[in-house]
């Protein structure tokens, strides 16, 4: 069976945005997703990246309304600025990896 790895960060409104599109693909094309969670700030500061809250104001405004401009052209709901940014990506990349290995011991292939 064909398989997708999925490399996301689990604090990123991009992520948010994806919504369930790529389990529907996965399905349509009969493959599984793998789901591999990981902490885009500190991935940002390895590899020479500018993490957004670092980035040029003109950066910043242009990448505020592009997640406004999806999330409409989506229809999803979107709040650019939430109440409690940052959060801590770690519990919830925990519970997805802990979630997934359940599975894959119940032998269900994936979440």
């Amino acid at each position: 069976m064909a398989h997708i790895d999925y490399f996301f960060s689990t604090v990123s409104p991009w992520t948010h945005l994806a919504g369930d599109r790529l389990e529907k693909i996965a399905a349509r094309h009969g493959a599984r997703v793998h789901y591999y969670p990981l902490d885009v700030v500190a991935l940002f500061a390895r590899t020479g990246g500018t993490a957004p809250a670092a980035r040029h104001p003109s950066r910043q405004a242009y990448r505020a309304q592009e997640l406004v401009r999806w999330a409409k052209r989506l229809g999803m709901p979107f709040n650019l600025k939430p109440a409690h940014i940052p959060t801590n990506p770690a519990p919830a990349s925990y519970a997805i990896i802990a979630a997934q290995a359940a599975a894959a011991k119940g032998a269900t292939g994936d979440l």
